[in-house]
């Protein structure tokens, strides 16, 4: 049995929280790019969506409705592509953030197409 932090819950406001502290599964993590992926809640159909996790850290901060889903979203995060809220929420947590995901990488990948 796994427990890591829910980054959606907001002890302090009620009001924007969603679900519990803490998420529990006895799901199989799927390591993809740094992150653990849970099917917390596994997709059952085309039609009943699963809740799967996205966890770095110790702390959940994506989830999809599939574990594809998943990917592509960490994907875009690494890609810059979106997904802000999951990295203000990886740095609010205190998670050290993978090289690709800095400032200074954006800044070195930007200078790199501009000269």
């Amino acid at each position: 049995m796994t427990s890591y932090i829910n980054a959606f819950h907001r002890k302090d406001n009620p009001y924007k929280s969603v679900g519990p502290e803490h998420f529990t599964t006895d799901a199989t993590p799927v390591d993809y790019r740094g992150f653990k992926i849970y099917a917390r809640v596994p997709t059952a159909g085309k039609f009943k969506y699963g809740e799967i996790d996205a966890v770095m850290g110790g702390v959940c901060v994506m989830i999809s409705c599939t574990v594809d889903g998943a990917k592509t979203r960490i994907d875009n995060l690494y890609a810059r592509n979106g997904e802000d809220r999951a990295i203000a929420s990886l740095k609010r947590h205190g998670i050290e953030l993978p090289p690709e995901l800095t400032e200074a990488h954006a800044f070195q990948l930007l200078s790199r197409c501009t000269s």
